[in-house]
């Protein structure tokens, strides 16, 4: 079922997905910014402001997530999480993700060299 059915102290966390997917909007229009120089100044203040809150509001709520294992088990006398089947879960969510953007991003630079807007708000990561 969807992660709003996690049960986390006992209770649905309801509204979950929905809060994780407008932080990742914020997180993608904080990204997206940087390509917006060289057009409307309020939308580059638009992307900044909403990428702020964005990246905010995913470092917060992730971090809420991914301590709930440890507070559960802290606060019902339980044995705590272990680190590695953890560790593994963890990274069989992130990688594939990862993967994918690594496939994608070269793709995507190449077309902005091919398309001629190199300089315009590209950064330089």
């Amino acid at each position: 079922m969807a992660t709003t059915s996690r049960i986390i102290g006992g209770q649905g966390l309801a509204g979950a997905d929905a809060l994780r997917a407008l932080a990742c909007l914020g997180v993608y229009l904080a990204h997206a910014g940087h390509n917006l120089a060289g057009h409307s100044s309020l939308l580059n203040e638009l992307a900044a402001k909403a990428g702020n809150l964005g990246v905010s509001c995913f470092f917060v709520l992730s971090g809420f997530l991914l301590a709930q294992p440890f507070w559960k088990a802290f606060r019902h006398e339980q044995t705590m999480p272990d680190l590695r089947v953890y560790a593994v879960r963890r990274l069989g969510r992130i990688v594939p993700g990862y993967v994918v953007c690594l496939g994608v991003e070269p793709g995507r630079e190449w077309n902005r060299d091919v398309s001629g807007s190199e300089g315009q708000g590209a950064s330089s990561h």
